[in-house]
């Protein structure tokens, strides 16, 4: 959802969608900010804290922020351009997840102003796994006539030879390393394995090689690996699993 969010912010993007008026992209992972006491914001309010949040800043929010960036949530809301992205939803508290329920299912005859707004004036992309989607559907929402469905498929084998298949893999790095023919070494396959080793050691990486961004996360230690150090090999799920988690928290962390 972070190249989501940066995808909506292009000027093609605001130009097809938003008739040239750059929206408010609200971006929320994990859980829905809150108010001091602890309960939940009304939508006006939850868009100015998570965009504020959301936002590059260093330091405490101020008030004076806060009633800017409020001018700016009404002010997108009054020209329904707002896009509030939800990433990790079935990370959500249940109690979360129901109040968005419960904001989005108001299409009634008399919906309160609040859901209104939520409905009529914002755009809203929710991304999470299967089993959140499922228990909206059983709510009513995330219905084919109101939402756009879309499923990550997992990543084939052939499709992750043919990622690092690529021309420019074949490129050698300034350590001398070949990504296309390297990437394989990191889980334990030479030019020596046999056929029969290199698919067992193939189907018990499956799990997390299926998704799109372990690859990546491959490639990204090839390249960053110096010339004078060997490359580690992963010979289990885990330690793979380890080092791909270690990546996307530098990466977080990074952002």
């Amino acid at each position: 959802t972070y190249r989501m969010a940066h995808v909506l912010a292009q000027p093609e993007s605001i130009s097809e969608l938003f008739n040239g008026d750059a929206p408010l992209v609200v971006r929320v992972e994990g859980r829905l900010p809150r108010a001091e006491s602890g309960n939940l914001l009304p939508l006006r309010d939850f868009l100015t804290e998570a965009a504020l949040l959301d936002g590059t800043r260093n330091g405490p929010i101020t008030e004076d922020e806060r009633t800017k960036m409020r001018q700016v949530v009404d002010y997108a809301l009054t020209r329904k351009r707002v896009v509030i992205l939800l990433d990790g939803f079935d990370q959500f508290p249940d109690n979360e997840q129901m109040h968005i329920f419960k904001l989005l299912s108001g299409g009634g005859k008399q919906p309160s102003e609040e859901q209104r707004l939520a409905i009529e004036n914002c755009h809203w992309i929710v991304a999470g796994r299967v089993q959140a989607m499922r228990k909206g559907r059983q709510r009513g929402l995330f219905n084919d006539a109101d939402w756009v469905q879309l499923r990550i498929d997992p990543f084939t084998p052939d499709q992750q030879d043919e990622y690092f298949r690529k021309p420019e893999n074949a490129l050698p790095l300034a350590s001398g390393r070949n990504i296309a023919d390297g990437w394989q070494q990191l889980i334990g396959i030479t030019a020596t394995t046999d056929d029969e080793t290199r698919q067992a050691i193939r189907r018990r990486m499956d799990d997390l090689l299926s998704l799109p961004m372990t690859p990546w996360y491959l490639r990204t230690l090839l390249e960053d690996t110096p010339a004078d150090q060997s490359l580690p090999v992963f010979r289990t799920l885990s330690e793979l699993a380890l080092i791909t988690g270690l990546r996307m928290l530098a990466r977080a962390f990074d952002t």
